[in-house]
């Protein structure tokens, strides 16, 4: 077996495990997972509510993949506060994808999810930092090459990170809320 079809069949072996360990019980997280001796995890993670979409069900492997050039996985990061002071809670959850081998270093997607997050609160975010409005993306979206704010149909996301010339984080977006 030549080392390009072993290198082949590991790399896919990898992203099947990635996505059926990720997504073999939807209800339950990484951190509620039970150990070897039947004790559960220290502290389970916060599940977006049945509103919010799981930010690693917008953008399959498959998909990330041809973004970033090669097979890729995800990992689900957990949820973390996104609140900005107005007085609504707000939770980010958010998935990575990255390349299973290292042939594009530096090259990643995140797909950020924000629970609660309002179309005030899409007004209000990045309002600082220079994001330029973007036409023809969902009811809302501003961002830079980097990062890209999208709300719609009641639902706020941000892709980020870096992708190879060619490909756009816009484009992402436009996977990711198609399938909201």
């Amino acid at each position: 077996m030549s080392s390009i079809t072993a290198r082949s069949l590991v790399a896919a072996a990898l992203v099947l495990s990635g996505s059926s360990a990720c997504n073999s019980n939807p209800s339950k997280s990484s951190a509620q997972a039970t150990s070897d001796n039947g004790s559960s995890a220290a502290t389970p993670a916060q599940a977006p509510t049945d509103k919010t979409p799981d930010a690693c069900s917008l953008l399959t492997d498959v998909e990330a993949g041809a973004f970033l050039g090669g097979p890729a996985n995800h990992k689900d990061e957990g949820p973390r506060d996104a609140s900005n002071g107005n007085g609504v809670k707000v939770t980010e959850h958010r998935c990575s994808y990255r390349l299973v081998t290292s042939d594009q270093l530096g090259h990643e997607i995140y797909v950020a999810v924000y629970e609660a997050a309002d179309r005030a609160y899409f007004d209000d975010t990045g309002t600082k930092t220079g994001n330029e409005p973007i036409a023809g993306l969902g009811e809302g979206a501003k961002g830079l090459a980097n990062h890209v704010y999208v709300f719609n149909k009641g639902t706020m996301l941000q892709i980020y990170g870096s992708i190879p010339e060619g490909k756009t984080l816009q484009d992402v977006a436009r996977l990711a809320i198609a399938k909201l």
